[in-house]
């Protein structure tokens, strides 16, 4: 009996001892560099010799299934530690999933392998849904980042904001970007998203990042304008002026941890923009605001006559590809020397873009705004072309019968080549990048990668329960007919050429 004891008491002091080691390496709320996801945070991190336990917030709207996929990694320098267990998440969706609460949100849990020894910072990768939270910290310390001496300078400089003359200007203006904290081995999607005059909406430019951290981007502006930078789902706005250039010094880590959910309290009001160049008081000043409202000119309304023309030539230009006998009457009615300047730039932007699509195999990928939802979302995309008839075409990478139907699109293209119609492709999150940029080239026309929410959006609004899937739009840009699956060749020629009479 008394070596029972003894037993029961050694087992227990070993399991204390074991736990007290498993809590005395963990990180709550470990700070990170960047993220391409919004729907999952980490609130703590534990580790041992025995396995990594990541605890994480998962958000989502009410009644999505908490499903995550068996090729999820902890990416630990070269190693890739594959999960092993979850609590509350279904793995390939091998057993039943959970559905999102009321709340938005669900505490879960991932378990991977042990991590190797020396490493301070790890990556968590959802490859099949595209998402990564990337220098996840293993202390409670914020990531390094080496800030040069100049911009310790720049904070401490006083600078007087003085009134911005405010004048309709067409103009380019130049955002030269310095990110700091930025590594190769992160994805990094940049967004400069700009208010058009033409359509009271918003149009988005990309860039890359150089290896560096630097990136370069320009805007046509007709009057100085608000804009949205994007760093992967991190974003802030600045001021831009017409004709001049605007340098931006970028904190990553805080941009990042500034707009999420377990770290903003933290990190909302740290320093982590410095600006020069056009407008750097008032964009200095505004940077560390939490919540500022930016407003377009309002200068753009006095000239919306003049804007309404323009709106219309460069939709025709977009179409067309050139300027003609119409596009040059209606331009001979715009009174603003510098509406008219500044729709010569958007011009020749959409005619080079287009010439850029023509020498890539006949093909273009969009961008749209990512705030528009439901019908907003489809009389965006075809918009552009009324008097044309247009087919969109909804499908994926993986989708089989989507696939077996785009090969069958040359011969619909080859005997309705003698009619007005536009071809748009519109897929979503869950086709792979990498393979849909792959695909494009064999597959000419317009493309659109919707985000989660729209495809979504889109797919509720118009009852879209399966893919491929149709839009028929006639030539006044109305909805003609709505197809689930492939309905044959015969069908959609039928419907194409109804659409136009």
């Amino acid at each position: 009996m008394k070596r029972i004891w003894l037993f029961c008491m050694v087992a227990i002091l070993s399991l204390v001892a074991h736990a007290s080691a498993f809590r005395a390496r963990e990180v709550m709320r470990p700070c990170f560099v960047t993220s391409t996801t919004t729907s999952f945070e980490i609130s703590k991190i534990a580790f041992n010799d025995e396995l990594t336990r990541v605890d994480a917030v998962f958000y989502g709207a009410p009644g999505d299934l908490a499903i995550i996929s068996s090729a999820t990694v902890l990416r630990a320098g070269n190693q890739r530690l594959r999960i092993s267990e979850a609590e509350h998440l279904s793995i390939d969706g091998l057993t039943m999933p959970e559905s999102m609460p009321q709340s938005g949100k669900m505490n879960v849990t991932l378990i991977f392998p042990p991590l190797p020894a020396g490493v301070h910072s790890v990556d968590l990768i959802e490859p099949d849904a595209h998402w990564g939270i990337y220098g996840i910290q293993l202390t409670s310390a914020e990531p390094y980042v080496f800030l040069p001496d100049f911009l310790q300078a720049m904070a401490e400089k006083k600078a007087e904001e003085k009134p911005l003359q405010d004048k309709l200007s067409a103009g380019k203006s130049s955002v030269n970007g310095y990110i700091f904290g930025y590594d190769t081995h992160y994805p990094l999607d940049i967004r400069l998203e700009i208010p058009d005059p033409f359509t009271n909406n918003t149009y988005a430019k990309t860039v890359k990042c150089k290896a560096d951290g630097s990136f370069h981007i320009e805007a046509d502006l007709l009057a100085n304008t608000h804009v949205r930078l994007s760093l992967n789902k991190a974003s802030f706005d600045c001021l831009l002026i017409p004709g001049e250039e605007t340098a931006v010094y970028i904190h990553l880590p805080r941009v990042s941890m500034a707009q999420s959910h377990l770290l903003e309290s933290k990190y909302a009001h740290s320093r982590r923009l410095w600006f020069d160049g056009a407008a750097e008081a008032y964009n200095n000043a505004h940077a560390i605001k939490k919540g500022t409202s930016l407003q377009s000119s309002s200068l753009l309304q006095t000239v919306t006559a003049d804007l309404d023309r323009s709106s219309q030539v460069y939709k025709n230009v977009q179409k067309n590809l050139r300027v003609q006998d119409a596009d040059k009457k209606l331009m001979s009615s715009i009174s603003s020397p510098e509406v008219m300047a500044y729709l010569k730039l958007r011009m020749e932007g959409a005619i080079a873009q287009a010439e850029r699509a023509k020498s890539a195999h006949g093909y273009v990928a969009l961008e749209l705004n990512s705030t528009l939802m439901g019908e907003d979302i489809l009389s965006s995309i075809v918009a552009p072309y009324k008097g044309s008839a247009v087919l969109v075409d909804l499908w994926a990478t993986w989708c089989g019968p989507c696939r077996k139907a785009l090969r069958l699109m040359p011969a619909l293209k080859q005997r309705l080549s003698n009619l007005d119609i536009v071809y748009i492709y519109v897929t979503c999150p869950s086709s792979p990048e990498a393979e849909w940029n792959a695909l494009l080239p064999t597959i000419p026309g317009i493309h659109y990668r919707l985000t989660e929410p729209q495809w979504k959006s889109l797919c509720s609004t118009y009852q879209i329960k399966g893919i491929p899937g149709y839009f028929i739009i006639d030539a006044n840009g109305k909805l003609q007919n709505t197809h689930i699956g492939f309905p044959g060749l015969d069908v959609l020629l039928k419907e194409l050429q109804q659409a136009l009479r």
